[in-house]
């Protein structure tokens, strides 16, 4: 919180750590929020000449994902993937590739689809943009705040204090 009670999300900003902005071939960041072309990086190399498929690019849509991963957490008042070791947590957001809505996925596999079903559309619609596996498809942080969540609250709100 700053000094007027405004949430704030500290910038991610693990694209940007290395020397000026060159990409790395490791994953960086704790597990439950990496996103799956962070963790695809750090398994397929881009020297693995073995693998005929490369890993998708890591760049600033990697942290779109790992804020959709914390609003996620936010909505349903529990974090993700506490019971599930860390090869386990990073093979389970691999295969979400496969599914067809991932915040379903993940509300079933964490028992929080009853919270799930009761937040407001563009709630779940603002979740699914960010979780949207592939970061081609993410938005982009400034369309994100372009999206009808945050057009929705006045400028001059003041939370509860």
């Amino acid at each position: 919180l700053d000094r007027k009670g405004h949430v704030k999300l500290a910038k991610f900003g693990l694209y940007h750590m290395t020397a000026h902005g060159d990409d790395v071939d490791f994953p960086i960041g704790y597990p439950s929020y990496l996103a799956p072309e962070v963790i695809a990086q750090g398994i397929f190399k881009t020297t693995d000449h073995v693998s005929s498929e490369k890993p998708l690019p890591s760049g600033p849509k990697s942290d779109v994902w790992s804020l959709g991963i914390i609003l996620f957490e936010l909505c349903v008042g529990r974090k993700l993937f506490q019971s599930l070791d860390i090869s386990e947590r990073l093979k389970f957001l691999l295969t979400l590739d496969c599914v067809d809505d991932t915040i379903i996925v993940l509300a079933e596999e964490h028992g929080c689809l009853d919270i799930i079903k009761d937040l407001p559309e563009n709630v779940i619609n603002l979740l699914k943009k960010c979780l949207t596996f592939h970061p081609s498809k993410r938005p982009t942080a400034n369309d994100l705040m372009q999206d009808k969540v945050f057009s929705e609250v006045s400028p001059l709100y003041t939370p509860f204090t």
